[in-house]
């Protein structure tokens, strides 16, 4: 049975295991491999066609869009200063107003202005709760530890299986069952 013959299997909603029934393992592993490959390949095809399709739907209706997108942000710029530079006649005290179409919001808040030597001058106080700083453990700093350093820190290194596959980019859909490994 092909890799595409395992696909219609299950397709076709039989169990496709009798079909690898009687393989060994490393003819099956041979055959999950070719499957996967073939499928792979089809997926990059579809996504390629979808991504083409949704290109041209996207330019399309771009400048369309682009024309809403630049009339609400004017629109958005022009309400702001309208409720800026008449704030005593819009919100009359109030920091809601219903209208037909929305609602219009007004707070006061404090803000904090911040130079652009902030950061040097919040530094040399020594202000450092101020200062954001992003640690993590740089593993592979840490990996390359001898087993001393790797104790300090109640690390330890031990063994650990790794399992991992690689398709080949060309092929058989069905390789023949050889029985041997790859490369031997």
């Amino acid at each position: 049975m092909t890799a595409t013959g395992i696909m219609e299997a299950r397709r076709g909603g039989r169990s496709w295991k009798p079909a690898l029934a009687g393989l060994t393992p490393l003819d099956r592993a041979d055959r999950y491999l070719a499957e996967m490959r073939e499928l792979g390949l089809e997926a990059e095809a579809v996504e390629s066609e979808a991504r083409e399709e949704m290109e041209r739907v996207r330019a399309r209706y771009e400048a369309r869009l682009g024309r809403f997108r630049a009339r609400l942000a004017e629109l958005d710029r022009s309400l702001k200063d309208l409720m800026k530079q008449e704030r005593v006649a819009v919100f009359d005290g109030r920091d809601k107003v219903r209208l037909p179409n929305g609602l219009l919001f007004h707070t006061r808040e404090a803000r904090v202005t911040l130079p652009r030597e902030a950061l040097e001058r919040i530094k040399e106080q020594g202000w450092f709760e101020a200062v954001a700083v992003v640690e993590r453990v740089d593993r592979p700093v840490v990996e390359v530890w001898p087993e001393e350093r790797l104790a300090v820190i109640g690390a330890r290194r031990r063994m650990a299986d790794r399992f991992a596959y690689e398709l080949a980019e060309r092929g058989p859909a069905a390789p023949g069952a050889s029985g041997r490994r790859p490369g031997s």
